[in-house]
């Protein structure tokens, strides 16, 4: 007896893995990884990974951005904003999809979103990461990252 199998009339879904930032030794400045086209995609998912954060006294943050932009890079706007004010490491998923129903207008902000908020916005045509590390003392404060994205239709 043979069994047949019906092939799938469903598409495989299009999905694309790509890497923001590639993993960094110690760096003591501000970094914004490249903007990657994701126009098509419905889902991303972006795996921040904090390998070290040095600390030299208490009053260094390091906040991290997720944005998109909606007219092809002229204005970015704030998605997620991540602050770390403790030293190490730290593994970070941040899930961007379809927005949740809302009939509230949303602040575009670029580097300016609340700490450790997300703001329920889909993707737009591209997506980055900002750094931003405030070091008011001026000491040798660094991080290490490495940043990638999952991307799916």
């Amino acid at each position: 007896m043979t069994t047949r199998y019906a092939e799938s009339k469903v598409p495989a879904a299009r999905h694309e893995w790509t890497q923001l930032i590639a993993a960094t030794g110690n760096i003591s400045t501000d970094r914004t990884s490249q903007a990657i086209a994701c126009g098509w995609a419905r889902l991303a998912i972006v795996r921040i990974d904090l390998t070290g954060f040095t600390r030299t006294d208490a009053n260094e943050t390091l906040d991290i951005f997720i944005q998109t932009t909606y007219n092809g890079g002229v204005d970015w706007a704030d998605v997620e904003h991540i602050q770390r004010t403790t030293a190490g490491a730290a593994l970070r998923l941040v899930v961007i999809g379809m927005p949740q129903s809302s009939a509230t207008a949303r602040i575009e902000t670029a580097a300016a979103l609340a700490a450790n908020t997300k703001l329920d916005l889909p993707l737009g045509t591209h997506l980055r990461v900002v750094f931003d590390l405030t070091d008011p003392g001026g000491t040798a404060d660094t991080y290490a990252v490495n940043v990638e994205a999952f991307l799916q239709a």
